[in-house]
């Protein structure tokens, strides 16, 4: 009988042994598959950052890729955060992907079409608010820029202008300039300017930095104190925000 025992113990350790050896080569096995989907994955991020380089070959700066996003489900194509040397800012590159067939489309017409844009909605607006620092922040993703669209005017000539307008200005009285935002806002509307206006208040005057910063960075100064929305909508009419009172300041 001890001998039965013995021989069911040395057959259940091997039933075991085996069992674990099997999971051990299942595990095997998976990890192989994750590595080499890995390794597939990475060899394809790579090949398409040089594609992407080779892309923006088209425009006049140097460019370094700073981060790199597979599509998901959420979100049905690549994303490549790019470093511009010019103007010492990140933009897009969003890369659609079809079969083997790779197409790219980008938002550094951002960067590249700011100022010129920031000047134009000021000439806009100048007659009304000479004292204004302006700067803009586009709605399109991405445009043909440097193929149909090749300079600001034939983004403008396009029929299309959706920009967002940040004005500046000193030591705002909301309440009493009420009536003269509104005209601002009807006299860019008129130019078919579609976006919101956001009227930022300042305690001194940010004018010579509003050019040769970014929109974000400039909205984080502790120099802003205070900003107000104006919108239009299909009817025409003026949609305004309250006042919001602002505070940048470390503590």
């Amino acid at each position: 009988m001890e001998k039965i025992n013995i021989l069911f113990l040395i057959i259940c350790l091997a039933i075991g042994v085996s069992g674990c050896a099997d999971s051990n080569l299942s595990s095997e096995k998976h990890f192989e598959k994750n590595d080499e989907e890995n390794s597939e994955l990475k060899g394809k991020a790579e090949l398409l950052k040089e594609q992407t380089l080779s892309y923006l070959e088209k425009y006049d700066d140097t460019f370094t890729v700073e981060n790199f996003t597979l599509k998901g489900i959420i979100q049905p194509f690549h994303t490549i955060v790019v470093h511009s040397s010019k103007y010492d800012e990140n933009f897009q590159v969003y890369i659609y992907e079809e079969g083997k067939e790779f197409t790219f489309e980008d938002d550094y017409f951002q960067l590249d079409m700011s100022n010129e844009a920031s000047e134009y909605i000021y000439s806009l607006i100048q007659s009304k608010l000479p004292n204004a620092s302006v700067k803009v922040a586009f709605l399109d993703q991405s445009i043909d820029y440097k193929g149909e669209i090749k300079t600001f005017q034939d983004y403008l000539n396009s029929g299309w202008v959706g920009i967002n307008s940040y004005i500046f200005l000193e030591n705002i009285d909301y309440e009493r300039n009420n009536g003269l935002f509104k005209e601002v806002v009807l006299e860019l509307n008129n130019h078919d300017v579609l976006g919101a206006v956001r009227i930022v208040s300042t305690s001194t005057d940010i004018s010579e930095m509003v050019p040769t910063n970014t929109l974000q960075s400039l909205l984080k100064l502790e120099a802003i104190v205070a900003s107000q929305t104006f919108m239009i909508d299909s009817s025409k009419k003026i949609i305004t925000t309250p006042v919001e009172k602002i505070s940048n300041s470390e503590e």
